[in-house]
């Protein structure tokens, strides 16, 4: 028992820097499944080219609402865009196929799953914020 012991922590001695690199997963993406949907989100992360595109394009689309006296509905909208931005495919889990009005979803319709599902919205814009979400896994 002692001898395993001291094997944990000779093991638990270490830190591997690379556990904390996030920039590759960031840029090129990672699957996140929303809690009960077996709904799969390809992300990628807040210092990501994706992300850079996204803010941009909400400071500029903002820019324009707030010049014209902005609704809470085209508000929203551009909050969905910016997060549909950020997310560059949909999959179902294990292979599960996906349908939407009796056709097959494909990437193009992830801003109508993110507008229409304020629940899936809310899990992806905690996930796609996080750097954290994004180091290198094991």
């Amino acid at each position: 028992m002692a001898e395993e012991k001291e094997v944990e922590d000779e093991i638990n001695d270490v830190i591997d820097i690379e556990s904390f690199f996030s920039r590759d997963n960031e840029e090129n993406g990672i699957w996140r499944e929303v809690k009960y949907t077996g709904i799969e989100f390809k992300c990628h992360g807040p210092n990501s080219s994706k992300a850079a595109e996204a803010d941009e394009y909400f400071r500029n689309e903002k820019a324009k609402l707030d010049e014209n006296a902005s609704d809470n509905k085209k508000l929203d909208e551009l909050y969905i865009k910016r997060l549909a931005m950020l997310v560059s495919d949909v999959r179902g889990k294990n292979g599960k196929k996906l349908t939407l009005k009796g056709k097959d979803v494909t990437k193009n319709d992830i801003y109508t799953i993110l507008f229409k599902s304020p629940v899936i919205a809310t899990d992806l814009i905690g996930f796609v914020s996080r750097q954290e979400n994004f180091l290198e896994s094991e």
